[in-house]
């Protein structure tokens, strides 16, 4: 792998490539963290959420009565973004679809064993999947290195 690179100085100058969707849903399935876009009324919010790759869609689980739980119920169309910085790059990929929470007794036994840290320690957890209606991403590969200069004293007026 390479060594951490320094990214004050880091640039997404170079190419720009467009993602297959096999290839977003492995970022995806690597990833396991990203943030969660709902609407609130008419206007958006967004949440960090711990997510798994299940089922053909993403599953997350959340708090009984949660801000973003509630949110989802008034709208189910959401958007989950996760993106990634290593090396000499970064990719970012973006799936929309419509969240609903899970009942089937099976499908929550089934994701009681999947991987998902609790944020916050509370119980009953409802679990959600979102059935995806699209995918996209694009990685971006650092071509040109940015020379940062910190202004002197005298140039900012002292």
């Amino acid at each position: 792998m390479p060594a951490e690179v320094e990214f004050e100085s880091w640039s997404p100058q170079g190419p720009v490539t467009e993602l297959s969707d096999e290839h977003c849903w492995r970022l995806l399935a690597e990833a396991g963290f990203g943030r969660l876009a709902v609407s609130r009324g008419d206007r958006p919010a967004i949440f960090p959420i711990d997510f798994r790759v299940a089922d053909g869609g993403v599953v997350f689980r959340t708090a009984e009565g949660s801000t973003k739980l509630s949110d989802l119920l008034a709208n189910g169309w959401v958007a989950l973004e996760m993106d990634e910085r290593k090396g000499t790059g970064a990719s970012s990929v973006v799936l929309t679809g419509h969240a609903d929470p899970v009942s089937d007794p099976d499908r929550i036994s089934a994701y009681d064993r999947l991987p998902l840290p609790p944020w916050i320690p509370n119980r009953p957890y409802v679990y959600v999947r979102i059935s995806p209606d699209s995918v996209h991403g694009r990685a971006f590969t650092r071509h040109l290195t940015v020379e940062r200069t910190t202004p002197s004293p005298s140039a900012a007026g002292g």
